[in-house]
């Protein structure tokens, strides 16, 4: 019996036809999920589903499959959506009229890790992600930095435009 040891799994899609805030918001949704559950918050999970995103998914399973990996053992650790070139096409209409048709593509890369690999926060390298931790000998932490300010709100366009005036108009 062979054994395949991987520290990571990558799949890419250079061109897959979901936009690129659609695939940003499936892959937040799934990142740090095992790969079943995950696949399945795609498909039907509640909120937007993502479909394109599931199969390529799909294909990183049965990759990992034929690698040797137990995909009850794999979590997506990551994932990127990078805008991708628009699909153009032209749409005939009557009179001899035509529009031209943008079908918006991205792409996008998953990454799958071991369970016990993504829980100790460890690359294909072997060496921590991020910032390391600081030690109890250490006195000095490093400060995080401060966020900004939120701007004050505004109100809705709305409440100023109706009612004008509080008096009735008289002819």
């Amino acid at each position: 019996m062979s054994t395949t040891l991987a520290a990571e799994w990558h799949v890419d899609e250079p061109q897959l036809r979901v936009t690129e805030s659609d695939a940003r918001s499936a892959l937040r949704a799934v990142t740090g999920k095992p790969v079943i559950p995950a696949r399945a918050r795609l498909r039907f999970g509640p909120g937007r589903t993502c479909e394109a995103i599931a199969r390529l998914l799909d294909r990183a399973i049965v990759r990992a499959e034929s690698a040797g990996l137990d995909p009850r053992l794999l979590v997506v650790a990551d994932g990127s959506a990078e805008a991708g070139e628009d699909i153009v096409r032209v749409r005939r209409k009557a009179h001899g009229v035509a529009d031209w048709i943008h079908s918006p593509t991205c792409r996008v890369r998953i990454v799958l890790r071991p369970a016990g690999l993504h829980t100790a926060g460890l690359h294909a390298t072997g060496q921590a992600a991020g910032t390391p931790e600081p030690s109890p000998a250490d006195p000095v932490a490093p400060v995080p930095p401060a966020s900004p300010p939120n701007p004050p709100r505004r109100p809705p366009p709305y409440a100023t435009r109706w009612p004008r005036s509080s008096t009735p108009i008289s002819a």
